[in-house]
């Protein structure tokens, strides 16, 4: 993860303000090791100019890569698993902040409004989904990791 952190910290142009490192590693929590180890090769990896893109020739290419994408399921972290690691007492604010992230990236928006009547009955799916709480559970994993991160006073 701090991989990619560091690689948006760059594309976004937070390395060229005031400070970067304090920036990456107090409000990016990016691990101080990892940022003064790989900083220089990031910036010249993703740092250079932005490079003029042919959106027609991008829009083919993600659409390409994307056809598929409702076909295939990924493969999620087990909500167990997320929220074990939300819950116990290790103070590690990197695995807080990975399970973090991985809680949100589990997480779907709603279906229907709440409220609102539908002619469309649940399928067998839908119910079994439903009956597991997953969406009611990642959303209490990231409430526990986000308070456990402000507790610890990391990560401005």
């Amino acid at each position: 993860r701090d991989g990619e952190l560091l690689r948006d910290f760059i594309l976004r142009r937070e390395h060229l303000k005031e400070d970067p490192r304090v920036l990456a590693v107090d409000r990016w929590l990016i691990r101080a090791e990892f940022y003064d180890d790989c900083f220089q090769e990031y910036v010249q990896q993703y740092g250079g100019e932005p490079e003029v893109v042919d959106l027609e020739e991008r829009a083919q290419e993600v659409a390409e890569a994307c056809k598929d994408v409702m076909v295939v399921a990924k493969v999620k972290k087990k909500v167990d698993e997320l929220e074990t690691v939300a819950q116990t007492g290790s103070a590690d604010v990197y695995a807080l902040r990975d399970t973090l992230l991985a809680a949100v990236k589990d997480l779907t928006t709603p279906r229907r409004r709440l409220g609102v009547p539908s002619k469309k009955l649940m399928d067998d799916d839908c119910k079994e989904e439903l009956k597991k709480r997953e969406q009611a559970r990642l959303r209490q994993v990231v409430v526990d990791c986000l308070k456990r991160i402000w507790e610890s006073g990391v990560g401005g």
